[in-house]
């Protein structure tokens, strides 16, 4: 039997709806865009100009932007990362 963590099934959810999400990072750096791909470890963040890499150690919330996959501004609850 597998166990989904909250954090798969949140970025699950957001993948597959496209969703537009914030990566607030420890060092208080915000980066926006879609979840490309994920794994135990790692997030791939597609933006308009670039994939990034973000390991997930450096996480401490996500943040689901808006049901507009290109706004610019969130008001969703937080998913914490510890």
């Amino acid at each position: 039997m597998s166990v989904i963590s909250v954090q798969e099934s949140f970025l699950n959810v957001a993948q597959a709806a496209g969703k537009h999400i914030t990566v607030h990072l420890l060092n208080g750096a915000k980066i926006s865009g879609s979840v490309r791909s994920f794994d135990k470890y790692s997030i791939v963040l597609e933006t308009r100009t670039q994939e990034q890499l973000i390991f997930k150690h450096s996480v401490s919330a996500l943040l689901v932007c808006c049901k507009n996959r290109h706004c610019n501004h969130g008001s969703a609850p937080e998913a914490q990362f510890s």
